[in-house]
C-alpha cells in the first residue's frame, strides 16, 4: 500500500480546524467521519445531508442509511466494523477520513478506538482533528506507519474568557442575592460555555 497523506488539524476548541478537515470531506467521492460522540456524528450526518452529501449514520445505538450514501458518519468506536459490501465480505474503501478529537488517542479506557481508526482505515488521505498536545504521539505513528504527515496549526477565534463568578441559582432565594451574578442558565447569552 503507498503511503497515506496524513493532515493533523491541531488547535483549540474553536479554531476552525473540524471545520476545515470536513470541508475536504464534502469534496471527496467517499469519505467517513470519525467523532467521539453519537451527538457529533449525527451532527456531521445531518449537516453533510443537508448540503446534498448522502451520509449514512453508524453508531453503537443506531444506524441510519441514506439512498445513494458515498459518505458515513460514526462514533470512534465504529471504525474498521462498518463493512461497505452488502454481503460483508469487502472492506471498506474512502478517498478522505475525518477522525475528530484525536488528542483522546492517549485516553487510557478510550483511546485504543483512535489507535485502532489511524492504523487501520482504508483511505489514502486522512485528517485528524484536535489539541496539540497530540502531535508527539501523532508523528511517531505516522512515521512508523511510513505515512505523509503535514501539520496545520490554528489560533482560537476569539478569546477564551473565565466568569468571574459561576451561576448561582441558591442566592436569588436568600439574602446573598447579587444582581451581578447569573442566578440561572436562562440567563447564558450567545458565545457562553457552560463547563458541568
Amino acid at each position: 500500500m503507498a503511503p497515506r497523506k496524513i493532515v493533523f488539524h491541531a488547535g483549540p476548541t474553536n479554531s476552525g480546524k473540524t471545520y476545515e478537515a470536513l470541508k475536504r470531506l464534502r469534496e471527496a467521492k467517499c469519505g467517513m467521519y470519525y467523532g467521539p460522540l453519537r451527538l457529533l456524528a449525527a451532527e456531521v450526518y445531518e449537516r453533510l445531508n443537508e448540503q446534498g452529501v448522502p451520509c449514512n449514520l453508524y453508531t453503537g445505538q443506531e444506524k441510519r442509511f441514506t439512498n445513494g450514501a458515498t459518505h458515513g458518519a460514526a462514533t470512534v468506536e465504529m471504525a474498521n466494523t462498518i463493512v461497505g459490501a452488502e454481503d460483508g465480505d469487502k472492506e471498506m474503501f474512502y478517498d478522505v477520513v475525518v477522525i475528530d478529537e484525536i488528542q483522546m488517542i492517549a485516553d487510557p479506557e478510550r483511546g485504543f478506538a483512535w489507535t485502532r481508526a489511524l492504523l487501520g482505515v482504508n483511505a489514502p488521505e486522512i485528517h485528524l482533528c484536535g489539541g496539540m498536545e497530540a502531535t508527539s504521539i501523532v508523528q511517531r505513528l505516522v512515521e512508523a506507519c511510513g505515512d505523509e504527515l503535514e501539520i496545520r496549526t490554528y489560533e482560537r477565534f476569539n478569546p477564551l474568557e473565565v466568569a468571574s463568578s459561576s451561576i448561582d441559582p441558591v442566592s436569588e432565594f436568600t439574602n446573598n442575592y447579587d444582581e451581578t451574578v447569573r442566578h440561572s442558565y436562562a440567563e447564558a447569552e450567545p458565545g457562553d460555555c457552560v463547563v458541568a
